[in-house]
């Protein structure tokens, strides 16, 4: 089974994101992204936030693993 960390690495290499421009665009260190994308780091509540606004990520599949990267937010659209 993939990890949360492995998806996330192909996820940005199928959008063709860098690591250096996810953490621009977060405004943080591009060690902090790798961090969190090498599994070294695992993601807190307030990170799981900013990564979800920012790149329409699942905060429960980034704190839990749990689910499709992107199933929450395409649920929350569906809705309206």
């Amino acid at each position: 089974m993939e990890m949360v960390h492995e998806k996330l690495r192909s996820y940005f290499k199928e959008i063709g994101m860098s690591q250096v421009e996810i953490a621009e665009k977060l405004g943080v260190s591009k060690t902090t992204v790798n961090n969190l994308l090498t599994g070294y780091s695992k993601f807190g509540k307030a990170q799981a936030e900013k990564w979800s606004e920012l790149f329409g990520i699942s905060k429960s599949f980034l704190l839990t693993g749990e689910g499709s990267i992107t199933e929450e937010i395409y649920n929350s659209r569906n809705c309206l």
